[in-house]
């Protein structure tokens, strides 16, 4: 019996949820939400992704809810161990590592990011603000990185790992250039670790990051 449809499409929200299928084997559907328009906006109004739809009906949304569940569909139960943190403690950190890439610093990345790419108006006092806290939050980053391999257990990545480092990617790939990441080398050490691990590192095949930082746009293009 199927283990249920999940709606996933290039957003890198959906690039783990769309990871776990493959990778644990998970008999789940996935589906491109633009391409089954009309049935993912009957089931989730809102039409955002991912969301998943059980074999009964059973309906999720939200990533870090659809990542902890598809992760409970599988069968190996060391894998869900390593994933989701052996114990209370590591499992609340996962979820603490899960959360702030989830959401502080994709929604820092958007700040910056939205301005000085046009998807907003340039607004330099805004992106400004935004790179600090973008850098307050690599600190933290860091702070953990400095002594230890991965962000929750030092011998395996899990979920916080994962999650970050796809979140990592956009900053990456959009915003901050090469001469950047190479004055941050324990946390590009760390996030290749990660990206070239099998559970993901085939989502990595078409992926460039940036040579050089993005800049503002000129005054004459800026509103």
């Amino acid at each position: 019996m199927s283990q249920g449809t999940l709606y996933a499409n290039f957003r890198i929200r959906t690039w783990l949820p769309r990871a776990l299928v493959k990778s644990l084997k998970l008999d789940v559907k996935v589906l491109e939400p633009e391409k089954n328009e009309e049935e993912w906006a009957r089931l989730f109004p809102l039409k955002l992704v991912p969301c998943f739809v059980g074999p009964d009906g059973f309906k999720l949304t939200e990533q870090l809810a659809i990542l902890r569940y598809l992760v409970s569909l599988s069968d190996d139960e060391s894998e869900k161990s390593r994933l989701l943190g052996k114990d209370f403690v590591e499992r609340a950190k996962v979820l603490q590592w899960m959360s702030l890439a989830n959401m502080d610093l994709c929604v820092t990345f958007t700040r910056a990011n939205f301005g000085l790419t046009g998807k907003e108006p340039y607004n330099k006092k805004k992106v400004d603000a935004a790179y600090e806290d973008l850098e307050k939050i690599v600190q933290d980053y860091e702070l953990r990185l400095k002594d230890h391999k991965y962000l929750v257990n030092d011998e395996y990545a899990t979920l916080g790992d994962y999650l970050s480092a796809m979140i990592f990617t956009r900053v990456f790939q959009f915003l901050l250039g090469r001469e950047w990441r190479e004055a941050h080398p324990e946390l590009m050490a760390w996030f290749t670790r990660v990206t070239e691990d099998p559970l993901v590192s085939f989502l990595y095949t078409d992926v460039t990051l940036c040579e050089e930082a993005v800049q503002p746009p000129t005054k004459k293009n800026s509103h």
